[in-house]
């Protein structure tokens, strides 16, 4: 008998044992460590009123600072979220006949896009793990951006009287010019998590982390009239602006109804303008500065320029004070749970610029929601436009095809007969002038956009205008 093999042996299945012992012990350490039942629901629920939401709070006063918005857009938030999304309601845990409190789930993801941190660190005040503290700050950024009413009212697209009003406030508050409608500018926001093998095409050069492009609008107010995001960190603000929805309504001819008559000095104009920097192109509806003044009327200009193209920085920078969570690394994995976290933030600033302008600050709300009933009216009259278009566009085409329009069934099996027939000339006919019309629609649109001789106009117009207002101030 060999008894160096017979201990050998032995000391094999002794390791075994203790390997298998130790994967035992292991295993029930990780699931004691991500039992639900660990998390005491009733006392988060109890000091969150007793911190934050009671009638007699220790921290009421302090609510906005700590969570960055306001009790009262907390409970129109809440009340959204929980109309929406079945997460945010009272529902007991079969297993454990626990339940989170409702209003600990929305505090919960507000905190986390207030700091910008993860949610393990806020696991003792709010009594949660970290993938239930995960999922409350997703849920919440896929409700808010997806209602209706909050996008319409706080992220919707400006109207005639809008841009009036904007052009108004310009002119009061920073010494501008009619016209003015607000600053263009990108933004980027990192993502920590972006996959290795796209990496290549998510960094700039500049920076060592992969980020994502956000491209806005900004008034005066800081209150954000367009925005455009997703766009991966390589592109410039040219290439961001190639693919701007912005470009695509100036192109189709949907922003020209936000256009209206001003005059400048002794001229006259007819189409709204951006302030932006010296990268976009030399377009109509873009007023950029002077990159070498050659003389005193082109200094003044620059400066006046470069100092009211501020204001777009300023937005961004009280957007990211407010939301840290874009200008920390996002730890999210998915790009569009990114982009909902981007649109969320850019929703509650608008919301808080709304509540401070009602506090009677600098701003005024007037230029937001208060109008009057002719401007109602103008207002339902521009959205109501693209369908008169569309309208009198079929009109035209059905009068240039020689095709007689009846009522929309005849037209829909008409249609459908011609699609699959493919020797039918009349619905090649029909092809070749809407694709005519088109192309003259589109190119008439294009050659008005870059008429460098109107953005030349402009631009020398504001530098004989800026000196008799440096006099006057």
């Amino acid at each position: 008998m060999d008894v160096g093999a017979l201990t050998e042996g032995a000391a094999a299945i002794r390791r075994i044992d203790r390997r298998r012992q130790q994967d035992e012990e292991s295993t029930a350490a990780s699931s004691k460590k991500t039992k639900c039942s660990d998390c005491d629901y009733d006392r988060a629920r109890v000091c969150v009123y007793q911190d934050c939401l009671g009638s007699d709070s220790l921290f009421g006063r302090y609510f906005e600072r700590v969570f960055h918005i306001s009790r009262g857009t907390f409970e129109r938030v809440w009340q959204i979220a929980a109309t929406d999304d079945v997460f945010f309601q009272h529902h007991v845990n079969p297993v454990t006949q626990k339940a989170m409190c409702p209003e600990v789930k929305v505090l919960m993801g507000l905190k986390q896009l207030a700091f910008g941190v993860p949610p393990i660190a806020f696991c003792d005040c709010f009594q949660m793990g970290e993938t239930a503290g995960r999922s409350c700050i997703k849920r919440l950024c896929n409700v808010i951006p997806r209602n209706v009413t909050l996008r319409e009212t706080h992220l919707r697209k400006p109207t005639k009287a809008d841009t009036m009003r904007i052009s108004q406030l310009h002119v009061d508050e920073c010494g501008g010019f009619p016209g003015n409608v607000g600053c263009l500018d990108c933004m980027h926001v990192h993502w920590k998590n972006c996959p290795r093998g796209w990496q290549g095409q998510f960094k700039n050069g500049k920076e060592e982390m992969s980020s994502l492009v956000l491209e806005a609008v900004s008034d005066y107010n800081a209150w954000f009239w367009h925005s455009f995001f997703g766009s991966p960190g390589a592109n410039n603000d040219v290439n961001m602006w190639d693919q701007s929805p912005l470009l695509n309504s100036m192109l189709d001819g949907t922003l020209e109804a936000c256009n209206f008559a001003f005059q400048i000095g002794d001229e006259s104009f007819n189409k709204v303008w951006h302030m932006v920097d010296g990268i976009y192109p030399e377009l109509t509806w873009f007023v950029k500065t002077c990159a070498v003044p050659m003389n005193r009327f082109q200094t003044d200009y620059a400066a006046w320029q470069e100092g009211n193209r501020k204001m777009i920085e300023r937005a961004f920078g009280m957007l990211q004070r407010k939301f840290q969570a874009l200008c920390r690394p996002v730890e999210l994995f998915y790009m569009y749970d990114i982009a909902d976290v981007v649109d969320t933030c850019l929703i509650l600033h608008n919301m808080m610029v709304e509540l401070r302008m009602e506090r009677d600050e600098p701003e005024f709300l007037s230029i937001y929601d208060a109008v009057t009933l002719d401007e109602n009216e103008q207002r339902d009259e521009e959205r109501d436009a693209p369908e008169r278009r569309e309208e009198e566009s079929a009109e035209s085409n059905a009068a240039a095809t020689g095709r007689v329009t009846t009522d929309g069934n005849d037209d829909r099996q008409a249609g459908v007969a011609a699609r699959w027939n493919a020797l039918s000339s009349n619905r090649q006919d029909e092809v070749h002038v809407q694709w005519e019309l088109n192309f003259i629609d589109s190119d008439r649109h294009w050659d008005e956009l870059y008429n460098e001789q109107e953005h030349h106009r402009l631009k020398h117009t504001l530098m004989k205008e800026i000196p008799k207002l440096k006099k006057t101030n």
